[in-house]
């Protein structure tokens, strides 16, 4: 009886398992298989598609082109994680998340939320991406002992500090009740305001909302002070007065007139003789309820150079530079003449090679035909002459003598016949010559 009670029982708990087989070995191999590629799909990142998103955004979740409502499951293994969750259609894991147009919809983005998305469906990995919140903090810059000012984001119910020397150490500075926690913090309109910022404001200051969300992130860099002072300039001819603010007992101040070369005069609160050395008691230091106060009189050409504050941590507070103007040497301005002088020389050799050039070009007529043609050698000469009152009479004689024959003996020893001229006349007292002075070339030739 025992015996078939247990074959009974036996046979019945198979059954179950069998009909349990049946209708959920489609799911129960679907999740093996992922069980199995995961560990590769997370070793093979680097070729899948990566999504860097700023914390407290929304989100939706990218379904591929095989997505099936009826068959598609979305897994996700969150960062630092090795075991993927399921997320299945209709359920959330979390409370930012819900299911809007057939996808995942994440409505403000943690370092949570960080991690390997996959699509599967029949069997398949369709979809895998990786989603990455990164850091979306804005840097802003503050000089030592100048306020910091923060803007309030409308939904932000918190403000959150963390120092760079301790990041896992988070301190509320602000609540949306309107309460401060730090003593040099007030509130002022939409604004949260800290006085006279020190490194120890170094940091991150993030706005969350209620739900913990990240509104907005602020990086905070602390910078030092700097100045730059000339004693030359009449406001500290005769004093100099700076004032820093940070106590007497938490500073260390250092001089150096030139590379090099440095004084300390201040360390860590503590006076050294080098400021009875170098300044006698010229330099005096007041201490105040807000800072220190530095006031150097009578001052001196040597007392130029870098003055440099560093707190108790070693931080760089401040920085001041107090210069002069020195004389110039002879040799400056001998320096400073040689250029002139000899621009000088090439100004008079270029005014010079100029005048030369133009009184070339007067001399020269512009137009050739301008010029007044060649004449004769004897043309100028009889232009040169006074007019006379002597008539024609008086040149007949000698143009008669002109256009005479020549004599026997020159026409034998000439070779070539040449022209012979002859006057002829009228006869009326003038001689051969006609009144109207005609004359006539007889080039006939004696044969």
């Amino acid at each position: 009886m025992p015996i078939v009670n247990s074959s009974i029982k036996t046979t019945t708990n198979n059954t179950g398992t069998s009909l349990w087989l049946q209708h959920n070995f489609p799911t129960f191999c679907l999740q093996m298989l992922w069980l199995l590629l995961f560990p590769c799909t997370v070793l093979c990142d680097a070729s899948m598609q990566t999504y860097q998103m700023c914390p407290g955004t929304p989100f939706y979740i990218p379904r591929p082109t095989e997505y099936d409502p009826n068959t598609s499951y979305l897994h996700f293994a969150r960062k630092g994680t090795s075991r993927p969750e399921i997320v299945l259609r209709g359920t959330t894991v979390s409370d930012h998340y819900s299911f809007k147009d057939d996808t995942l919809f994440i409505s403000e983005l943690r370092k949570t939320d960080a991690g390997v998305f996959s699509w599967s469906g029949d069997q398949k990995i369709h979809k895998t991406f990786k989603l990455e919140i990164k850091d979306c903090a804005v840097p802003q810059m503050v000089v030592f002992g100048q306020p910091l000012k923060l803007s309030i984001p409308p939904e932000a119910s918190r403000l959150e500090f963390v120092h760079p020397s301790n990041q896992h150490s988070t301190k509320t500075v602000w609540i949306a009740d309107g309460l401060t926690h730090v003593p040099r913090a007030f509130l002022q309109g939409s604004s949260w305001i800290a006085e006279k910022t020190t490194y120890a404001d170094e940091g991150s200051y993030t706005f969350r909302r209620p739900s913990g969300a990240e509104v907005s992130k602020i990086q905070v860099k602390v910078t030092a002070d700097i100045k730059y002072y000339n004693m030359d300039e009449d406001a500290i001819q005769q004093k100099w007065d700076i004032f820093l603010p940070i106590s007497l007992f938490e500073m260390s101040l250092t001089f150096t007139p030139e590379p090099h070369n440095e004084y300390v005069l201040i360390y860590k609160g503590s006076v050294t003789e080098k400021v009875e050395n170098l300044f006698s008691d010229r330099m005096a230091f007041q201490e105040q309820s807000e800072g220190v106060r530095i006031v150097l009189t009578d001052l001196r050409r040597r007392d130029a150079g870098r003055y440099q504050i560093v707190d108790v941590d070693g931080n760089l507070v401040a920085l001041r530079f107090l210069s002069a103007n020195q004389s110039p040497s002879y040799y400056t301005y001998f320096y400073a003449l040689i250029p002139a002088v000899l621009f000088i020389l090439l100004c008079v050799c270029i005014c010079k090679c100029c005048c030369s050039k133009s009184k070339n070009k007067s001399n020269t007529p512009s137009n050739p035909e301008d010029a007044s043609p060649a004449q004769p050698y004897n043309a100028i000469e009889m232009q040169d002459r006074e007019p006379s009152n002597m008539g024609l009479e008086d040149y007949v004689p000698s143009i008669q003598q002109a256009m005479s024959p020549p004599p026997p003996s020159a026409q034998g020893s000439s070779l070539d016949p040449q022209p012979q001229f002859q006057l002829q006349g009228s006869g009326d007292g003038l001689g051969d010559i006609p009144s109207t002075f005609p004359l006539t070339m007889d080039t006939t030739t004696s044969t």
